[in-house]
């Protein structure tokens, strides 16, 4: 019959089919899985941590970002309220460091304020001045515009130095007061040399000066600054730095508003 040598053709590939199919072994076919499998997975946890570190760099970097902005905000208000408060009288400053617990403009002098005793520093030894100093003379008249002069004209820190003492106020170099290596508070006084009269930036006169600049160093104009109507002072026991200005005008006609050329009974 016709169909015989089909059939067993077709037996033939069957039995040849599954000898080739036995002699694969099912252990490297398991392997073979297993590490297809693996390496999947070993993928996908590789690729879920780097995404994840990535998204974690990208948002703690904008965090910083916002953060930065928002201390500027802060630090540019910060300026302008600084900027915006009033500077503390000398009166203000004295009573908040509590030298004395009557204001300084009391004009009796038995009533000055007692100051508390603060600890001294080492006396600066005298040390005479390696080369001459040119001698510079202060003068007491004060000129209308100002005078510019050289500010180390006649000044001599080894002996200005021997010359300090913290229980009195002294005169400080220019140099010194723009420096402040005190950081003691800074603030401008005015001498009104038509009538004698030493006022502080809000125009309190202020009566107790020997205890506040020293009184004999408002001869002394120009020693030791660059302009012959100024000086510079220091109070160590207050903690305060002076810029004192001169001027010529008259503090009761200029400030108060009177005619010293009235005459009245």
């Amino acid at each position: 019959m016709a169909a015989e040598p089909l059939i067993e053709e077709v037996a033939l590939n069957l039995e040849e089919m599954a000898s080739a199919t036995r002699a694969i072994d099912s252990k490297a076919v398991g392997f073979f899985l297993g590490g297809v499998v693996f390496g999947v997975g070993l993928g996908f946890v590789l690729g879920y941590r780097f995404n994840r570190e990535k998204i974690k760099a990208e948002a703690f970097k904008e965090s910083e970002e916002e953060v930065a902005k928002i201390r500027e905000v802060y630090r540019q208000r910060d300026i302008v309220r600084k900027a915006q408060e009033p500077k503390p009288s000398v009166e203000s400053l004295i009573e908040e460091k509590g030298y004395s617990d009557a204001p300084p403009t009391v004009p009796s002098s038995q009533n000055r304020p007692v100051f508390p005793p603060r600890p001294t520093r080492p006396v600066v030894p005298v040390v005479e001045p390696e080369l001459p100093i040119t001698a510079y003379t202060p003068n007491n008249s004060p000129r209308e515009d100002g005078e510019s002069k050289d500010k180390n004209l006649g000044w001599s820190y080894p002996y200005e130095l021997s010359q300090r003492s913290p229980e009195r106020p002294y005169i400080l170099h220019e140099d010194e007061y723009t420096q402040n290596d005190s950081e003691f508070s800074q603030t401008q006084l005015t001498y009104y040399d038509g009538d004698d009269v030493l006022a502080d930036e809000h125009e309190m006169i202020i009566e107790n000066r020997d205890d506040f600049v020293g009184e004999d160093n408002l001869h002394r104009f120009g020693h030791g600054a660059g302009d012959v109507n100024i000086i510079f002072v220091r109070n160590t026991r207050l903690e305060l730095e002076f810029e004192i200005c001169r001027t010529t005008a008259s503090f009761t006609e200029d400030v108060l508003g009177l005619d010293t050329n009235d005459e009245s009974d």
